[in-house]
C-alpha cells in the first residue's frame, strides 16, 4: 500500500466504489488511475483535512497520549517550516503508529 492510499483508507476511503471524503464532500476515485490521482503528497487542501482528523484523535491511555502529542508537533512543525512533502511524510508516520494500535493491539484505549 502506498502513502496515498494509507492517508486515504485513514480519511474514509472505502474498497467498494472507491471513494474518499474530503472536507465533507466524496470524491470518486476510478479503479484504473487508484491511487495515482490522490493529492495528500501535493496538495494542501487534501493534506490539511487529513492532519485535523489526526490532530483531533483522542486517547485515554496518558502514554498513548503523549505519543500523539510528540507526532502532532513533528507534523505541526513540518506544516509550518517545511515542505509539503515532508508534512505529508509525518503524517504518514503518525496514521502508520495510529493504525498499528487500532489493528494490533486492540486492549489499547483508543
Amino acid at each position: 500500500m502506498n502513502k496515498n492510499e494509507i492517508v486515504a483508507r485513514f480519511m474514509g476511503l472505502k474498497e467498494n466504489g472507491l471513494w474518499v471524503i474530503i472536507e465533507g464532500r466524496k470524491y470518486s476515485i476510478q479503479k484504473k488511475h487508484f491511487p495515482r490521482n490522490l493529492r495528500y503528497n501535493s496538495k494542501y487542501d487534501w493534506l490539511m483535512p487529513a492532519w485535523v482528523k489526526f490532530r483531533d484523535l483522542k486517547f485515554d491511555d496518558s502514554k498513548l497520549r503523549t505519543k500523539h502529542k510528540t507526532f502532532r508537533l513533528e507534523i505541526c512543525h513540518a506544516i509550518n517550516y517545511c515542505e509539503i512533502t515532508e508534512a505529508f511524510d509525518e503524517l504518514v508516520k503518525g496514521i502508520e503508529w495510529y493504525n498499528s494500535l487500532r489493528f494490533n493491539n486492540p486492549e489499547n484505549h483508543i
